[in-house]
């Protein structure tokens, strides 16, 4: 997981001439390294990520699957299945198999015994 201190002591890399890193640390391998060789376009570029690298690591973070920021966040996702076909399909709620099968009305179908 990418930490959003790690990333703004690599913005820090500028005072050394190290323009970029904490693009490439976030995965934005292109900008990166355009950072590196237009000395941050100019330094123009390198004020605007400080304020955009939150941002940044977010969605890094995300994309490597930890959710967004810094929670790990977990999907589950439930498929229900209701068929309440009212074209004579077999009634699975009646279990006794010797009486014949009758059709339940709206109201019945959400009674729970």
């Amino acid at each position: 997981m990418l930490s959003t201190g790690v990333a703004y002591l690599l913005w820090f890399g500028c005072l050394f001439g190290l323009f970029g890193l904490h693009r490439l640390y976030a995965g934005k391998v292109f900008t990166g390294v355009l950072g590196l060789l237009t000395l941050g376009l100019l330094g123009i570029g390198q004020l605007l990520d400080l304020f955009l690298i939150p941002s940044m690591i977010a969605r890094a973070n995300a994309r490597n699957g930890y959710g967004y920021g810094n929670r790990n966040t977990n999907t589950v996702v439930v498929n229900v299945h209701n068929n309440n076909s009212r074209r004579g399909g077999r009634d699975d709620y009646d279990d006794d198999e010797d009486r014949p099968r009758r059709r339940r009305g709206p109201a019945e179908d959400f009674k729970f015994d």
